[in-house]
Order: structure tokens, then sequence, then C-alpha cells
């Protein structure tokens, strides 16, 4: 059995790590208290089609936030003024999450 891993590139922008899957979209990690897993989800959310989140580990609080890459600055700017307030970091890919 071969283990593949999945084809991304990584850009730092604001000592924020930025993957990209695909030629449109980008992913953030961050992990986070699960207690505010929830208000998180509902700050980007407000933002109409600025991203999404998908729980990676409920129990490590592991989040990724997808957007496209068009909507990178605007996203980047928001969650590093999120940051204190909320209390999360941004973290590397998951290692598990490399693999297909």
């Amino acid at each position: 059995m071969t283990i593949e891993l999945r084809n991304f590139e990584v850009q730092t922008s604001n000592n924020v790590n930025v993957y990209t899957f695909s030629k449109e979209e980008i992913s953030i990690f961050i992990k986070i208290t699960r207690e505010s897993i929830s208000t998180l989800k509902f700050i980007i959310e407000a933002y109409d089609n600025l991203a999404i989140i998908r729980t990676i580990d409920k129990y490590a609080a592991t989040v990724e936030i997808i957007s496209l890459l068009s909507n990178k600055e605007e996203l980047l700017s928001l969650l590093i003024s999120l940051q204190n307030e909320i209390g999360f970091n941004f973290i590397s890919i998951p290692e598990p999450y490399q693999f297909l």
C-alpha cells in the first residue's frame, strides 16, 4: 500500500501559512478552544462568501478555513484582527491531513 501526500503549495503571509490545494482555493489551519469554534464560524459566515469553516478534529479543536484565492487578503485581515479577541493560533497543516 502506497500513501501519497496531497499536492499543495504553502505561502507565508503576515506570519500565517496559507495552503493552496487548487488554483482557486486556499486553506488556513488554526487551533482554537472548542468553545470558540462556533463563535468563529458565526463571525466568518456573517461575511457573505468570504470563507467556510470545517472542523478537522473537534477534540483537538483544529479547524480549517477554506476560501477563494481572491478573498485571501480580506480573510487574513479579519483573522488577524480576531486572533486575540477569540484566542486562536495559526498552525501548520496537521500531519494526517497531508495524506489522501
